[in-house]
């Protein structure tokens, strides 16, 4: 049985921390990371003391392609950190990879990378990144090697059907 790496780690704990997500359309777990200690980690779900999508269904914004109910797990993640600086100089591990408003707060937070298992098309925050990413921070997709990028980027299968593979091929773990 061979050990696994800081990434798979990171990121298995994203994935299984994604469960507890109320959001019924996108179920995004994040885990916050410096110095390889965990800092924290948040889900996609309302605000405390509001309605969850999974009691009242997602509510669309105005464009259509958000739900507009949750704040997002990367947020969250910094938002239960432990003090202002805790985030600096960290890495943000997520199921999936941010859109442009967490871009924008994980920048503003000082987180130096992020680390994502799923390919979110965001041509806002490609726009975004490329005038104002002076190499603060580093997007990295995370593709082990029992599965293609191919598989990752275009979504053949599912965030938990792809770390239950990834675990039963390298570890041998049933679920």
């Amino acid at each position: 049985m061979s050990r696994m790496t800081r990434d798979e780690l990171f990121l298995g704990l994203a994935s299984l921390t994604s469960r507890r997500s109320t959001c019924e359309r996108a179920q995004v777990g994040a885990v916050l990371v410096r110095d390889n200690r965990i800092i924290s980690v948040g889900y996609n779900g309302s605000p405390p003391g509001a309605a969850h999508c999974s009691e009242l269904g997602c509510l669309q914004g105005s464009r259509g392609a958000n739900c507009i109910r949750t704040i997002h797990a990367e947020v969250n993640a910094i938002l239960h950190a432990p003090g202002n600086n805790a985030v600096r100089g960290s890495t943000m591990y997520s199921t999936l990879a941010p859109c442009l408003g967490c871009t924008k707060v994980l920048m503003a937070a000082g987180v130096n990378e992020v680390v994502f298992l799923q390919y979110y098309e965001d041509q806002d925050r490609i726009t975004f990144l490329a005038e104002n990413n002076h190499g603060q921070i580093r997007f990295r997709a995370y593709s082990p090697e029992e599965v293609t990028p191919e598989e990752f980027l275009h979504g053949l299968f599912s965030i938990q059907d792809c770390s239950t593979r990834v675990l039963d091929r390298r570890w041998g773990i049933s679920s």
